[in-house]
């Protein structure tokens, strides 16, 4: 009897000491959603679903711990300038139209990845996100106007912005003028 209890005690030891967990491993949604230990899921991308689904699945607001969620699409199209590093010109086409309301529950989402959502409202949808501890926020927009300038700086911890557009100069020297300290980073690519 004592010889299964003490190799119970072994296994659980063992099993408890290799189930420390990698902060940077990001989960597809198939492994966040069928995670037994859902508090240690902290990284998902939902890019599978993006393009299949016109809502984020319920199931992801289990894993209360995430501090990095991204809802871009997949990658559509590629091009190859010649004697460059290789830039993506498209995204797969996105179904997903809002954020749930829940999303305000993710109290500890330090970075968001809207890049690529374009049938998306950002002016409406980022009133959704926790602000207090949103440190990276990556998006797509055509052009900035002062709502959109008003609800970026309603986030504090912002240190790394991302745009992807074409904007103009003088919108770009606004609004790095209005974030001293915090990263902006305009791109023309798709992808950054």
């Amino acid at each position: 009897m004592r010889i299964i209890f003490l190799m119970a005690f072994l296994s659980f030891t063992i099993l408890n000491s290799f189930s420390q967990f990698d902060s940077t491993y990001i989960y597809s949604y198939k492994e966040a959603r069928d995670s037994f230990r859902k508090h240690r899921v902290i990284r998902v991308e939902l890019s599978e679903i993006v393009c299949k689904k016109t809502k984020v699945p319920t199931r992801i607001k289990r894993c209360y711990n995430l501090e990095y969620i991204s809802l871009r699409p997949r990658i559509n199209m590629w091009a190859m300038p010649s004697g460059h590093r290789p830039c993506i010109v498209g995204f797969e086409a996105s179904s997903i139209k809002s954020l749930p309301d829940w999303f305000i529950n993710f109290k500890k989402l330090k970075e968001l990845d809207l890049m690529g959502l374009i049938d998306f409202d950002l002016k409406t949808e980022l009133k959704k996100i926790y602000p207090d501890n949103l440190e990276v926020l990556k998006i797509s927009l055509p052009v900035i106007d002062d709502e959109m300038i008003k609800i970026i700086s309603g986030f504090p911890k912002l240190k790394l912005l991302k745009i992807k557009g074409s904007l103009p100069d003088e919108e770009v020297e606004k609004i790095e003028s209005l974030f001293p300290n915090c990263e902006v980073i305009i791109s023309y690519a798709a992808y950054m």
